[in-house]
């Protein structure tokens, strides 16, 4: 932890953090690939072909928007005193490793909350039935992630007898 630490609070290995981070989500996000999909729906719908061309030329600050705001936030958790120091500051011996892994756990967590959430928001018209099983798929995944996360309990070693 403490040949760590001065590196994770280095102003310039946080934005590389960062920069990497970033560009690394938006490779899954493709802004510009949804915002296309999305007029093409909307197209489909009823919207006027002019009204179409207006709003895909908004694509190119719709996404500068997204990297943005994206990226923005990946420097304000990177930044942060949440991102795994926790554990330690509870007083709780994490080891060398537990930053790490507190950091991992964190980071899959909001991955499940935000898939979830996309998951709804992409849903043409989810039912009271879908949101329910995306709920309860949500809590279950997180409830896995929190119990994997943790320490193993220190099981007492039985003193074996020597081999003759």
């Amino acid at each position: 932890m403490t040949t760590v630490a001065p590196l994770a609070s280095d102003p310039a290995i946080q934005q590389a953090i960062a920069d990497q981070v970033t560009a690394q989500v938006l490779t899954y996000l493709d802004v510009p690939g949804v915002t296309n999909q999305v007029v093409d729906a909307l197209a489909e719908r009823g919207l006027t072909r002019l009204l179409a061309t207006r709003l895909r030329t908004l694509s190119g600050p719709i996404v500068s928007g997204v990297e943005g705001f994206t990226h923005d936030q990946v420097v304000r958790v990177v930044q942060s005193d949440a991102i795994g120091w926790g554990a330690d500051r509870a007083g709780l011996p994490t080891g060398r490793f537990g930053v790490w892994v507190e950091a991992n756990k964190r980071a899959l967590q909001v991955g499940a909350i935000i898939l979830a959430c996309l998951a709804l928001v992409f849903w043409s018209q989810p039912t009271g039935k879908v949101v329910l099983g995306l709920t309860l798929a949500l809590l279950v995944v997180l409830a896995l992630i929190e119990f994997l996360g943790r320490r193993p309990v220190d099981a007492p070693v039985e003193a074996q007898a020597p081999v003759e």
